[in-house]
């Protein structure tokens, strides 16, 4: 029998860390955090719990680390909003034997491996935490002609940024 301490510690808003979000930064340019608090958002422009980024209109490029107990339906949202033209990254578990996996990741344009596990901010005291008891992923949904996207399957990278 598998502990439900390997996935869950109770709390569903970890916060990014910092060198990961600060490297992706090199790669895509955010204007948006589609799922953040006033202690975890990492653009100018982001939305909270009252503002629901999964009710509100996402731009190019949006960053997202959502609740990971609700990762089906923020893949869901960064999928629609890709074919309505607004690209975005999702962090999410490197979980490939999920449903939500199978179902969003071919729509993705790339599938972007971390090496390691993350040590997320801890929302108490603000403080990286020891290492998520699972290794994590990006997916990238860059918006794309809508006739390419059931025609291309999305790349994959590795990627092993450590600090």
């Amino acid at each position: 029998m598998v502990s439900r301490i390997h996935f869950s510690s109770g709390k569903d808003n970890w916060g990014t860390p910092p060198w990961l979000f600060s490297r992706c930064r090199k790669l895509w340019d955010f204007k948006l955090d589609a799922c953040a608090e006033e202690w975890s958002a990492k653009c100018k422009r982001w939305y909270g719990a009252k503002d629901n980024g999964l009710e509100k209109p996402w731009i190019n490029w949006t960053w997202c680390n959502p609740p990971y107990s609700q990762i089906e339906l923020w893949l869901e949202k960064a999928a629609a909003e890709c074919m309505r033209g607004a690209s975005s990254v999702v962090l999410m578990p490197s979980r490939t034997d999920t449903r939500a996996f199978h179902r969003y990741a071919p729509l993705a344009s790339k599938i972007i491996l971390i090496k390691g596990r993350l040590k997320f901010i801890d929302p108490n005291g603000l403080v990286e935490r020891t290492s998520a008891p699972f290794p994590s992923l990006l997916l990238e949904f860059k918006s794309r002609p809508r006739a390419d996207i059931k025609n291309v399957l999305p790349t994959v990278e590795f990627l092993r940024w450590q600090e």
